[in-house]
Parts: structure tokens; C-alpha cells; sequence
């Protein structure tokens, strides 16, 4: 026989989201229902952890909605994951996505998989295009130079003159190892 384990998540509060989501899984059947109360997406999710540990194999756990299960492309596939290797499938209410078959669940996981690779492609892409755009309008990423050019020659010029590298360091107010980086 199949259990259907239910799991809701909300990340604020809003006690009339969770009643959604709980009639939602006491409708389709679930026997007992998973819930986590997480103050902000990302934050550990210690009942979800508790029903994946619990999962057995044709055990099918149901969620509202894929954004209640992961906080992240990436978390949704690696639970996907877990719940598969399980011997498990997950159904998702709102997406009418159900992996209980275990060739479509394998075909599913394929999927997520490539949409986080596409996902992490598509940031890499705007964050470098982003970067070129802010060097193009001169703004350039990154710490400030704790020496001018102004401070390397006076830092020259002493050191010629038989300063140490702690005395230059103390008189320009910087570490030993920033004077010894200009001066190599």
C-alpha cells in the first residue's frame, strides 16, 4: 500500500497560507502532514529532513507546490534527488507533477537538473555582462588600492634612502606586507 506523506512550508507567519496548503494535502489523502515554519527561504527546513528520513519505497510525498518543498533550483533537484533514490515519488498539487512512476520520476530529476544547469548559466552570463557594463562606464569591482601612485613613489624614494620596510609602512600608515607588494 502507498503512504502519501504530506509536506507544507511558509516562510512567514501567514497562518491562512499554511491552512491552504494543509486542506490541500488532507484532500488528496495525505496521513500525516510535515510542517515547517521557516522564517526566510534558505533557512533550515527540520521537518522536511524528518519526512525524507522517514520516506520508504512507493511511499509518495505531496506537496502543495514545488516552491514550498526547495528554496532553490538546486535544492529542489538535490531533494528530488533523495526522494527518488528513496524509491519514493513526489507529487506536487498545484504543478500536477507526479513522479511516482519511476521511469517519469528519473525523466523529471533529468529535468531539474538541466534547468539548474541553465539557471546557473543564465547568472554567470548576466553577472558577467553586468561586470563588463559597470568597467565600461568606469567602475571597477573590488577593494580600493591602499597605496596611491603618489604613496608607491614616496615609498621608492625612502626606501633608496635606506629606510626599512616598517619605517616606510608606519610613516604611510599601511602593513609591512602592502609596502613589501608595491616595492617587489
Amino acid at each position: 500500500m502507498i503512504r502519501m506523506l504530506g509536506y507544507a512550508r511558509i516562510t512567514s507567519p501567514d497562518r491562512s497560507r499554511l491552512a491552504l496548503q494543509h486542506d490541500a494535502l488532507a484532500a488528496v489523502g495525505c496521513e500525516r502532514i510535515f510542517t515547517d515554519t521557516t522564517p526566510a527561504p534558505g533557512t533550515p527546513q527540520p521537518q522536511l529532513e524528518t519526512v525524507l528520513a522517514a520516506l520508504e519505497p512507493k511511499d509518495l510525498l505531496v506537496v502543495w507546490s514545488l516552491d514550498r518543498l526547495a528554496h532553490s533550483l538546486t535544492h529542489l533537484l538535490r531533494t528530488a534527488t533523495r526522494i527518488t533514490d528513496a524509491g519514493a515519488g513526489l507529487w506536487s498539487i498545484t504543478e500536477d507533477l507526479n513522479t511516482a512512476d519511476p521511469d517519469t520520476g528519473k525523466q523529471i530529476v533529468k529535468l531539474f537538473n538541466e534547468l539548474r544547469l541553465c539557471q546557473r548559466a543564465f547568472t554567470r552570463e548576466n553577472t558577467l555582462a553586468g561586470l563588463a557594463e559597470a568597467r565600461r562606464h568606469g567602475r571597477v569591482r573590488g577593494r580600493p588600492p591602499a597605496l596611491t601612485d603618489t604613496a608607491v613613489a614616496q615609498a621608492r624614494t625612502m626606501k633608496a634612502h635606506g629606510a626599512t620596510v616598517t619605517q616606510i609602512a608606519k610613516v604611510l600608515g599601511v602593513a609591512r606586507s602592502t609596502v613589501n607588494r608595491h616595492l617587489a
